[in-house]
């Protein structure tokens, strides 16, 4: 039986300012374009799994100082919106924030709900930890033990291969995001409630 790959999104530069995963995803991109053919598990990531990478969702806040400059970089876009606080929310509807979408938040749900990813990953900076669902509500996930599973899978490896004190953060590098800090109108949610 031929199944269909798994369908991944990478997205980063939600913030402007934050501009690590931005870095990251351009340097996996690369790997995966120019490296697949003499590194084998590049290879079997392109032939396991449909990947699509948005290294930079918000250009005008990354890019909020000049065009050759990440100096005044800033978390908005050029509206002033946080585009992390301007998606549908299921406590708050449409317009969670007041504010109209953006032509960025537009531009991803439509790349959203045109590809029914499986699994989606916003790349954020400034905290070594993975937050999962949900970021609006105590109340937790359907599926919040498989969320902890897959979080504290992912950080188990990286202390495994990284120095000490890497991914510490928090509960060891996993966090609900409710727990964290409470955000309505965000991707994360937004992604597993309405896609």
């Amino acid at each position: 039986i031929n199944h269909p790959r798994p369908k991944l999104l990478f997205v980063a530069g939600i913030h402007g300012d934050e501009t690590a995963g931005t870095l990251l995803l351009l340097k996996l991109a690369d790997e995966l374009l120019n490296q697949h053919h003499t590194k084998p598990i590049l290879q079997t990531i392109l032939d396991s799994v449909d990947l699509r990478l948005v290294p930079l969702l918000n250009p005008n806040g990354m890019y909020a100082g000049g065009d050759s400059t990440l100096y005044g970089a800033t978390r908005y876009n050029a509206n002033g919106v946080d585009i992390n606080r301007n998606f549908p929310d299921r406590i708050y509807g449409a317009h969670a924030d007041g504010n109209a979408y953006q032509p960025e938040t537009k531009a991803i749900m439509h790349l959203d709900s045109s590809q029914q990813f499986n699994v989606s990953i916003t790349f954020h900076s400034g905290a070594e930890v993975i937050n999962y669902p949900w970021d609006h509500t105590a109340t937790l996930h359907a599926d919040d033990a498989w969320w902890q599973y897959i979080a504290r899978s992912y950080v188990d490896t990286v202390h495994t291969y990284s120095p000490a004190n890497y991914f510490t953060f928090l509960n060891n590098g996993i966090i609900n995001g409710y727990a964290w800090y409470q955000v309505f109108g965000g991707r994360q949610d937004y992604m597993n409630y309405v896609q």
